[in-house]
């Protein structure tokens, strides 16, 4: 049911004083972002990988199933029912970003039917419970887990034909893996080790390739890279990967 009355809104916008995402929960009612150069970020990030996406492939998310791991608190689950998928299950790790979909979902009033959310470290989910999918989501979560070849793993098994990742890449030209540490009490971070994998854009390659993807990897071109350095830098990338469809497991 959606929430529309503003003030009983704003007044549930005070249980979650730090957002990732400015999320517009009614007219003129956003979610108070963190850091204000995010808002240009994910607005360039729209530009720079996912429109261009669904304009290539309508097919990917247009009636589909999407798999969204590490939803957050809903952005990309909206892009994606907002470009047609039939459904969006979401996954995430912390209570505080499950508190935060159901409120965006409530406040958009979007259909319940049209999206399942659960919370579950990815690792330990039972993927073959979940069904097929048309397109799975990687976006902002790769470089905040361990076990990067065993995500992949996973997600190969579900043989969706797309997969498209964001991430936080190493610049090392070869193929390599550098380990950093993240602290598990920061929202932003990983949910269940401290020391987490970060995959140069080879390796990222090498990896898919295992699984049967052919991966494209694309160079930002931002209009504005404020909040977004890290992709002018080339510490950061977007990947679209398309599974062989002669490939099987």
């Amino acid at each position: 049911m959606q929430t529309n009355n503003r003030q009983e809104l704003e007044q549930e916008l005070t249980r979650f004083p730090q957002w990732h995402y400015a999320i517009e929960l009614a007219p003129g009612l956003h979610t108070p972002v963190r850091d204000r150069a995010w808002i240009n970020r994910h607005a360039q990030r729209l530009d720079y990988f996912w429109r261009p996406f669904i304009d290539a492939h309508p097919e990917a998310i247009r009636d589909g199933r999407v798999l969204d791991l590490g939803c957050n608190a809903g952005f990309w689950t909206l892009q994606s029912l907002q470009a047609g998928a039939r459904e969006v299950v979401a996954i995430d790790a912390r209570k505080l970003h499950i508190d935060q979909f159901e409120l965006v979902m409530r406040a958009r009033g979007v259909d319940q039917r049209r999206y399942r959310l659960l919370q579950a470290n990815i690792f330990e989910l039972d993927y073959s419970s979940l069904g097929r999918f048309d397109t799975v989501l990687l976006l902002g979560l790769l470089y905040h887990v361990a076990k990067p070849m065993e995500l992949f793993e996973r997600i190969a098994m579900l043989a969706a034909p797309y997969l498209i990742i964001d991430t936080k890449v190493s610049r090392a030209q070869a193929p390599v893996i550098e380990v950093h540490h993240e602290d598990l009490e920061d929202p932003r971070m990983a949910a269940d080790h401290t020391v987490v994998f970060v995959p140069s854009c080879s390796a990222i390659e090498m990896m898919l390739d295992v699984f049967g993807y052919d991966v494209e990897r694309i160079t930002p071109r931002f209009s504005d890279w404020e909040g977004a350095e890290d992709f002018r830098d080339g510490d950061r990338y977007a990947f679209i990967c398309r599974r062989r469809s002669s490939n099987s497991l």
